[in-house]
């Protein structure tokens, strides 16, 4: 003999836990949660590389569920995408236009490291401006160099988006449970 249980409030917990399963709600806290770690993680001082990783994607249901996009890969780029060539012999060629300036050898790889400190502002401004190989100030150029390392640019690997997935995976139990709770 079936057991038949009525109750309101049993009837509005399931109401409730239905609207939580088929909102977005869930998606939305996870991917902010992983934008929060990446973008903490992040070594980086100029803040394109943490706006890069902390971007959070709209919620989208899909065939299999709520998806939502962590990170903007315009701003990004590409670990496979290649270092522009010949940038700083573009921009000593401008700056030699309106100023002496002592000559810096543009053929060798380590020609960023030759450069005085009033150079490297000078063009690391004009590459956030889209100048001299740049794209723009949004663009984190140097991510993929940060995260996996660049024995040219003398950079040594960090893993800081390893390290933010493991800590975000560690979290996600946690995350649901309380999800769920509220």
């Amino acid at each position: 003999m079936p057991v038949t249980v009525q109750s309101r409030g049993l009837d509005q917990l399931i109401t409730g836990l239905k609207e939580r399963v088929t909102s977005p709600g869930l998606i939305v806290e996870l991917g902010a949660n992983l934008a929060e770690k990446l973008e903490a993680n992040s070594p980086t001082a100029s803040g394109a590389t943490a706006r890069a990783l902390g971007y959070l994607g709209q919620p989208s249901l899909t065939d299999r569920g709520w998806s939502i996009g962590v990170g903007n890969k315009e701003w990004g780029g590409s670990p496979n995408t290649p270092a522009p060539r010949g940038t700083i012999a573009e921009f000593l060629h401008s700056l030699s236009k309106g100023q002496r300036t002592r000559q810096v050898s543009i053929q060798r790889p380590d020609a960023w490291w030759k450069l005085p400190d009033w150079m490297k502002s000078q063009l690391e401004a004009g590459r956030r401006e889209g100048k001299w190989g740049g794209q723009g100030a949004l663009f984190a150029g140097y991510l993929w160099n940060q995260n996996y390392g660049s024995a040219a640019a003398r950079l040594s690997a960090k893993h800081f988006i390893e390290q933010s997935l493991e800590e975000w995976r560690a979290e996600v139990p946690g995350i649901v449970d309380s999800y769920f709770r509220a």
